[in-house]
């Protein structure tokens, strides 16, 4: 039951980059095009959109935008009360999200992931910090033409920094989206 359940839920389900698709580059010949090896439709630089399409809680099909805007390595605790533990540094995630079709209500904290140098996953935080406000407590709600911008924050070993970070629906079957940091 949960396998034909997974399979409804997830039926179309997934993450695309915006303003992917077969069409190549201006100035540029379908040859050149295939030729040259792009990157995973998944897979961008930072302030790259991808559209996420999922279901929504009443079973219908929700699609929205998501774009990480900018990643700040060490980023500022709000006050002496958002403090990264002992042996660890804030970094954190600026997203902006876009409601395109249905109504979305999710929790950013547990969509996004960040990885560092070191191929491990950092633990995401509860801190508030200087760069932003973190969505309503990692909460956002979108609908068509609603727009929701917060921070993620992050909690990283000293002397690692983030190299990717990810967002992921929970219980998609798809890859997720994935900016490389730099």
């Amino acid at each position: 039951m949960i396998i034909v359940i997974a399979a409804i839920v997830s039926n179309g389900n997934g993450v695309k980059k915006l303003g992917s698709g077969t069409t190549p580059p201006a100035g540029t010949s379908p040859n050149a095009a295939a030729q040259s090896s792009p990157a995973p439709a998944n897979v961008g630089p930072v302030g790259t959109g991808f559209s996420v399409t999922t279901t929504g809680d009443n079973g219908s099909q929700v699609k929205y935008d998501v774009t990480l805007n900018k990643v700040d390595q060490n980023a500022t605790p709000s006050d002496e009360f958002n403090t990264a533990p002992s042996g660890d540094h804030l970094a954190a995630a600026e997203f902006t999200i876009t409601g395109v079709s249905g109504q979305e209500s999710a929790d950013a904290n547990s969509n996004a992931t960040a990885t560092m140098a070191n191929a491990e996953s950092a633990q995401w935080g509860v801190e508030n910090v200087t760069d932003g406000t973190n969505f309503n407590s990692g909460e956002f709600s979108v609908g068509p033409g609603q727009t929701a911008v917060g921070w993620v924050t992050f909690e990283v070993p000293d002397g690692q920094t983030i190299t990717q970070v990810q967002w992921a629906e929970p219980f998609s079957t798809g890859a997720p989206a994935t900016w490389t940091v730099s």
